[in-house]
């Protein structure tokens, strides 16, 4: 092949995923699926593409956080802080939040979404180690009108 067949053949077709190692874990899959898709749009050009858009419907935000997980690392901004989000959970059963607002329980913080809540699992706040999302809450107690941006 040429040059030029390799370069056309990157452009208009799907790599071959089973191709890659067993041993490439799903996580670097899916970053590399993000970085190479076909639609612009859909690619991870840098890391401001990582940040989370709570107005996407919750899968979305799962799979985001997912797929940038552990580089580049999903975030979103608190108090104007950044925070890394490590793991969140789609919770349809949770009573519906407006996008990028937070409920926080006990146990469990809550983000509205497009559609139903995601369920914070551990979350890292800027110059700070991984945390429960819950014990992360308990010291910064958001207000009624802090929200995730």
């Amino acid at each position: 092949e040429t040059l030029t067949h390799v370069i056309a053949s990157v452009i208009k077709d799907e790599p071959d995923w089973g191709a890659l190692p067993k041993s490439v874990p799903p996580r670097a899959v899916a970053v590399l699926r993000r970085c190479l898709a076909k639609d612009p749009r859909a690619r991870l050009h840098d890391v401001a593409d990582a940040r989370i858009d709570w107005a996407q419907p919750s899968i979305r935000v799962d799979r985001q956080i997912r797929a940038c997980t552990p580089a580049p690392g999903a975030w979103t901004t608190f108090r104007q802080a950044r925070l890394k989000l490590l793991a969140a959970t789609p919770d349809p059963a949770a009573e519906p939040l407006p996008a990028g607002s937070l409920r926080v329980g006990r146990r469990d913080v809550w983000v509205g979404t497009a559609t139903s809540p995601v369920r914070l699992g551990l979350i890292q706040p800027q110059g700070k180690k991984a945390m429960a999302a819950a014990d992360w809450a308990r010291g910064v107690r958001p207000g009624p009108d802090d929200t995730l941006t």
